[in-house]
């Protein structure tokens, strides 16, 4: 679809002098060569709003995440503290802490952006290497104790046909 509305050849795609601005994006691009004014601001103000809301939803979900892993015993336990109106005041600090980090990456020329991009890829790896290895020790252990109490013969498979009883 962006391919559609700008052609790839358009001179404000690509280039170093754009590389920070708004009028990178084809959309933007599109509206300004339509020359309607308004448009653009638009379009950057629902980006905008687009983002603050993901940055609110992501400060939620793991503040109440980190929050409950303080209540089961996985996180320091001042992390579980809530206020009388329930919010998670510590994790919430943290959250809100770390959250400025994005746009330090942005001032050290992206060397500590692409430091929390590999951390992240590399965290995710284990999560599913970790995840695939329980479920393997998962089904072992429930084949074998599938065999210790004779139920082998419900993983053959049968065809059983029930007429009337």
């Amino acid at each position: 679809m962006v391919g559609c509305i700008v052609p790839f050849t358009h001179p404000g795609l690509g280039l170093k002098d754009y590389s920070s601005d708004v009028k990178a994006s084809p959309f933007v691009l599109a509206v300004v060569d339509a020359q309607i004014p308004v448009v653009p601001h638009i379009i950057n103000a629902v980006i905008l709003i687009s983002v603050l809301s993901v940055g609110n939803a992501s400060t939620f979900a793991a503040s109440r995440t980190l929050e409950a892993l303080a209540e089961i015993g996985q996180a320091p336990k001042w992390f579980a503290y809530v206020d009388k109106k329930g919010r998670p005041l510590a994790t919430l600090a943290i959250c809100l802490a770390l959250g400025p980090l994005a746009f330090v990456g942005a001032y050290d020329g992206g060397q500590l952006f692409d430091w929390l991009f590999a951390l992240t890829g590399l965290s995710s790896f284990f999560t599913w290497y970790f995840i695939s290895i329980n479920g393997f020790l998962t089904d072992l252990g429930g084949l074998f104790v599938w065999h210790i109490f004779g139920f082998e013969w419900l993983l053959k498979p049968r065809l059983r046909v029930v007429l009337y009883e």
